[in-house]
């Protein structure tokens, strides 16, 4: 690589990174929402810097856009990491920082608060210069997760765990799932959705923390957003996740290793 591609890879690199910091995602959504109302939406499609911006933001906060038990498994991930920083802090004699105080939590009026602010507006505006149909379920599924949040904040629910178990439904899928099982081997879907494992937790053989996944649903529980009636009252069962495009002629994933 030529000495000036060097420093224009390594200058694209930091502004990638920097993009994914929220002190400046205000910035980022306000120069979209300029290039909407100026009609300017060819000067964002066309600049390969912005492209790449909207596209590493998209994955940075890209578990809101998840199936919804998927999007609920890293909420729970991330808000456990904010505690720990949280217990950390408090053990140091440090003031703790704002979301991050165990003992008040209140997770579901913090994450209507995060989709209001800063997941919304963005893919909302995106959603708008992007204007394409292959958009549109990933919006969808967004507004998808954060009704799920508002119906935990409408219950007065703080704790993750109970707004987990009662909103999300996930113990109750938990179990079906780990039930399942003990009796069959599930092979790895072919396409991207909730993936099952009984080790979410875990590590791989190599060593590395294994992705958080969720397990999925029970087949009883894959229609519309009725209240459950096989669990807690107050369950309701996640609506159906947006729909997957299927690739025409998809050969299926092969077996694992060893497996029959």
């Amino acid at each position: 690589m030529k000495p000036k591609q060097y420093t224009e890879v390594r200058k694209a690199i930091i502004e990638m990174v920097l993009t994914t910091d929220l002190s400046v995602h205000l910035q980022l959504v306000g120069s979209l929402k300029t290039a909407l109302l100026s009609q300017n939406k060819n000067d964002v499609m066309e600049s390969p810097m912005m492209l790449m911006k909207i596209i590493i933001k998209c994955a940075d906060i890209g578990h809101s856009s998840k199936a919804t038990l998927l999007h609920a498994r890293w909420s729970e991930l991330i808000i456990e990491e904010f505690f720990l920083q949280g217990d950390e802090e408090k053990e140091l004699g440090m003031e703790i920082s704002p979301f991050m105080n165990r003992a008040s939590e209140n997770s579901a009026k913090n994450q209507v608060g995060f989709f209001e602010f800063i997941i919304l507006p963005f893919f909302d505006v995106v959603a708008e210069i992007v204007f394409t149909p292959g958009f549109k379920p990933i919006l969808d599924q967004v507004h998808r997760n954060y009704n799920m949040w508002k119906k935990a904040e409408m219950l007065q629910l703080k704790n993750i765990k109970d707004i987990l178990d009662q909103v999300f439904c996930v113990d109750e899928h938990r179990t079906v799932s780990a039930q399942a099982n003990r009796t069959s081997f599930v092979p790895r879907p072919s396409h991207i959705g909730v993936h099952n494992s009984s080790s979410p937790r875990g590590t791989g053989n190599s060593g590395t923390p294994a992705m958080p996944v969720a397990p999925s649903p029970p087949l009883t529980s894959t229609g519309g957003g009725g209240p459950s009636t096989h669990h807690n009252s107050m369950c309701v069962t996640p609506p159906a996740a947006a729909p997957v495009l299927e690739t025409p002629d998809e050969e299926p994933s092969p077996p694992l290793p060893g497996v029959e």
